[in-house]
């Protein structure tokens, strides 16, 4: 009996692990990482600018744009479906803080607005919807590498 329970946990796991990895394509693999890159460095760009003093809400939307760059990074090393959910999250999350900061800006009539916050944003939100692709792929589309055979 202990057996049988062994055998069943083990064929459970495989089939959670399985079921858990996500297929990445080379290009959308590498168009998400020179996406997360470049998303990386408009984040230290908005860190130096905000570095002044006067851009705290750019600050805010600037961490979350490098966040959001990070757990991509991750996610398309790891490629698990947990991770690419957190990818949708993490890029939702900081388009909108950095829709939201330049739209501040520019009504808070502040002598100087910082571009990262349209940049990051456009690329947040480009990494977003690449990650939503991928997130609801179907299950029969998921890994034509294994179903090819």
């Amino acid at each position: 009996m202990r057996r049988d329970t062994t055998i069943e946990d083990t064929l459970r796991s495989i089939e959670n692990r399985v079921m858990g990895d996500v297929w990445l394509g080379a290009t959308r693999r590498h168009g998400g990482r020179m996406l997360a890159i470049a998303l990386g460095f408009t984040a230290v760009a908005g860190w130096f600018d905000a570095d002044r003093g006067v851009h705290k809400v750019a600050l805010v939307a600037c961490t979350l744009f490098a966040t959001t760059a990070m757990i991509s990074l991750v996610a398309l090393q790891r490629r698990r479906f947990a991770w690419s959910c957190a990818a949708v999250y993490a890029g939702a999350v900081a388009t909108v803080a950095g829709l939201g900061a330049f739209w501040w800006y520019r009504t808070a009539h502040v002598d100087a607005m910082p571009l990262t916050t349209l940049l990051g944003s456009v690329i947040s939100a480009a990494l977003t919807v690449g990650w939503l692709t991928v997130v609801t792929t179907p299950l029969g589309r998921s890994q034509p590498d294994m179903r090819s055979a």
